[in-house]
């Protein structure tokens, strides 16, 4: 804080950067098959069909185990869906914080102290990564996720804007007129970071082949001319 001739002025910043491997949203365990660390077709058949000559891959589920990825804590061979051998799956994915907040104030008085103006503004910008943090309602909100959570990872994003001011004139020791505005501006957001897309796996939806039409212009009338006079 420091005083001139323009007013008292005060400014502040703090910031917060934090990484976590135990808090919600960062821990996930399960049980899923014992896949194998082969992903081929013939290793995958062996494993899950032994003995049915006449069974097959999807192609789709094919992709999806053989896609490479860091979301469930890879081991070797980098795959999405990693191989656990005794089929318990327990995983921890560092989540992440940060936050940057800025105060200004400004106070100045005018016509020996009769009139005095103020202005506050505060500026945040925080953001919340979640491995696991699902978008279901309440673990958005910081309940543990549940088995239906699927819309992860996570990341929300937090912008807020806060501006004020006061405009004080005092007339006597009895009479003060007081004027102030504000301004608040919350912006957040759930947004979902897919680790991999359906276009990935090959995954043809039915609304992909829909085309997004402009309305058609409506026809023009034909204009008349006024009937002439004899």
């Amino acid at each position: 804080m420091f005083f001139s001739k323009f007013g008292y002025i005060f400014g502040n910043y703090q910031g917060a950067r934090q990484r976590s491997g135990a808090d919600l949203g960062t821990l996930i365990g399960t049980v899923i098959p014992a896949i194998p660390t082969d992903r081929s077709d013939a290793s995958l058949l062996a494993t899950f069909f032994p003995g049915n000559a006449g069974a097959k891959i999807d192609p789709v589920v094919s992709k999806l185990l053989n896609a490479k990825g860091n979301q469930f804590c890879p081991g070797a061979n980098g795959f999405l869906i990693p191989s656990v051998p005794s089929g318990n799956f327990n995983c921890s994915n560092p989540g992440r914080f940060s936050d940057n907040q800025f105060t200004t104030n400004w106070d100045r008085k005018f016509r020996d102290g009769t009139e005095k103006f103020a202005v506050r503004f505060f500026f945040s910008n925080s953001d919340a990564f979640k491995p696991f943090g699902g978008g279901g309602l309440t673990s958005t909100y910081g309940a543990p996720p549940s088995a239906t959570d699927l819309n992860f990872p996570l990341d929300i994003p937090v912008n807020t804007r806060f501006l004020s001011g006061t405009w004080t004139h005092i007339f006597s020791g009895e009479k003060v007129n007081q004027f102030t505005f504000g301004y608040n501006r919350i912006n957040n957001s759930y947004t979902n970071v897919p680790p991999i897309k359906r276009s990935d796996l090959g995954i043809i939806s039915p609304t992909d082949s829909v085309a997004v039409c402009a309305p058609a212009a409506p026809a023009s009338k034909p204009k008349r001319s006024p009937p002439s006079r004899p």
